[in-house]
């Protein structure tokens, strides 16, 4: 069985290296129910009991807790992770990427749920306290650089007590206008169809709901001016990008090459840098490279900086 369950994980690996801007989650002798741990990377993907950590990319192995064990809905939640090296040792400094050095996003099985968290790290822990809304299903995706390493990014699930309410069904949006906290929000893909394996360009232009006026003072936010998350139906696959300004950095596990796509507009050319970051102000029209690895529905997070608040829009697409 151990041989098969390598052979198995072996030749993902060389497979997970043919899809760009994507990270692919697989199982081996997963363990049922329960909270447990599911890490993947570009060498190993895999499911393990609570306490037992699969070996991540370039020799990590993550460590998960969540306090208390038995999560309830609506309750404080201590999520933290710890980060070892090949030899066991707890990793303490890491590589500050869009202006953070960790990007923890959580969501609901159904996807009805996000959020995007940053903890904080303390003696080699990385810790933050939060709370989900509902019972059920959760998955987390961490993402953290160690310096001198490889990009990490993993994830773990787990249930919480209580009786979980029927998932929202992934509903394909009809509508690329949508409106969110009094901005309009057009999403506007330079591609129709959407296509697996084929880079598009997602582009999110922004306008005053009571005005129609164009925005074009979004401020900064994580060193760029948006950030998007991108989790396919089965919650197998994750995306994560910044835009192209100047050149954008797309955040993935299967490549740490980050490249650059130079940013089509009337306005002055700005640049995004993993540690700098940028100044000035942006919009009205926030363009974002990626490529869907396989076909599926997906549903986007855009998030964008407006006046002081996180402003967040989502759509489900479909890729053919």
């Amino acid at each position: 069985m151990l041989r098969n369950c390598f052979r198995k994980n072996f030749f993902a690996t060389r497979f997970l290296f043919l899809l760009p801007f994507a990270l692919v989650l697989g199982a081996c002798n997963g363990t049922p129910g329960g909270n447990r741990n599911s890490e993947s990377s570009a060498s190993v993907a895999g499911h393990a009991g609570h306490g037992e950590n699969p070996m991540a990319a370039g020799g990590y192995r993550f460590d998960w807790h969540l306090a208390p064990a038995a999560v309830k809905a609506g309750e404080p939640l201590q999520i933290s992770y710890v980060v070892k090296d090949g030899n066991g040792e707890v990793v303490k400094d890491f590589e500050q990427v869009h202006d953070k050095i960790t990007h923890l996003v959580v969501v609901s099985n159904d996807l009805a749920f996000f959020n995007h968290l940053h903890p904080e790290l303390q003696d080699g822990e990385f810790s933050i306290r939060t709370t989900v809304p509902t019972a059920g299903a959760y998955k987390l995706f961490a993402d953290v650089t160690p310096k001198g390493g490889t990009q990490q990014i993993v994830s773990h699930e787990f249930r919480t007590v209580g009786e979980a309410p029927t998932p929202t069904p992934l509903r394909l949006d009809e509508q690329w206008a949508k409106t969110f906290e009094g901005v309009v929000i057009t999403l506007k893909p330079n591609l129709q169809p959407l296509r697996a394996d084929k880079e598009v360009l997602l582009t999110f232009a922004l306008r005053d709901a009571q005005t129609g006026k164009p925005i074009t003072d979004l401020d900064p936010y994580l060193g760029a001016f948006g950030h998007t998350v991108i989790i396919s139906q089965d919650t197998q696959r994750f995306l994560h990008t910044h835009p192209t300004e100047g050149e954008m950095k797309s955040m993935d596990a299967t490549d740490d090459k980050r490249r650059g796509h130079p940013e089509k507009s009337g306005h002055a050319e700005k640049t995004a840098h993993l540690e700098g970051g940028i100044s000035g102000k942006g919009g009205p029209d926030i363009t974002f490279a990626t490529t869907f690895p396989v076909a599926g529905l997906y549903k986007i997070w855009g998030q964008f900086n407006y006046h002081g608040k996180i402003i967040t829009a989502d759509y489900v697409v479909n890729v053919q």
